[in-house]
This record gives structure tokens, sequence and C-alpha cells, in this order.
């Protein structure tokens, strides 16, 4: 087993599993911010929502949402964007080490030089 196939990630995997789902989310928002209509949501004072009306100036409390597409597709199919870049960043590594791994096995080389007369023309470092 690959050090890639022991990197647990549900994260990724949800999000995989949803892919095309979010994919036509995300170009229904897309749609929708071209043709000027913008996401809202409540206002809140002192950290309290306040979904109606302000009864002093009788205004809607809702401010246009400082959220990305991708973070309103991760709040709506409540995805946990920083563990999935844990997940991701993991997973990277484990690639790393596996690819590390075989070049080592391959050419006898893990940074030695053996096979070189120059550092520089390791191919495994260019």
């Amino acid at each position: 087993m690959t050090e890639a196939e022991k990197v647990k990630r549900p994260t990724l995997e949800k999000m995989q599993e949803v892919q095309k789902e979010s994919q036509i989310i995300g170009e229904f928002l897309d749609y929708m911010s071209e043709r000027d209509s913008v996401m809202c949501e409540p206002n809140k004072w002192n950290g309290v929502d306040n979904e109606d009306w302000d009864e002093t100036t009788h205004e809607a409390c809702y401010l246009p949402t400082k959220r990305t597409t991708e973070q309103m597709i991760a709040l709506f199919f409540e995805i946990d964007l920083v563990e999935a870049e844990k997940e991701r960043s993991a997973l990277l590594e484990a690639v790393r080490k596996d690819n590390n791994g075989n070049r080592e096995e391959e050419s006898g080389c893990m940074y030695d030089h053996d096979h070189v007369a120059h550092p520089e023309d390791c191919e495994f470092h260019n």
C-alpha cells in the first residue's frame, strides 16, 4: 500500500461525490452574478440577527455576502474547506514521499548523486 493510499480523506471524497451538483450550482451563481444579482445575508448588529426590517429606518437588514462561490457551495453541502485543505496537503505530501521512494529504488539516488558526476546533472532534481 502506498503512502497516498493510507491518507484518510473523507472531506475530499465528499467533495468528489457532489462535484456534478456543485458545478451546476457554481455555474448558476456565476450566471446570476453576471446579471448583477447579489447574494445577501442578514445583517448583524451587536451579534444579533436582524432578519426582517430595521424599525428605525424601515430598511431591509441584509447586506451583500462576502462569501465566495466556493464558500457558499461548501456551506450548502456542509463541507469544511479548512479540513479539505488539510487533507489535500497530507495527500500531496504522501504522493511526494511515494514518488521519492520510487526514484530512490529506480536510480539508487536519494540526493547522494552517486550516479552523476555533478549533482546539478541529476535528472530527479530538474
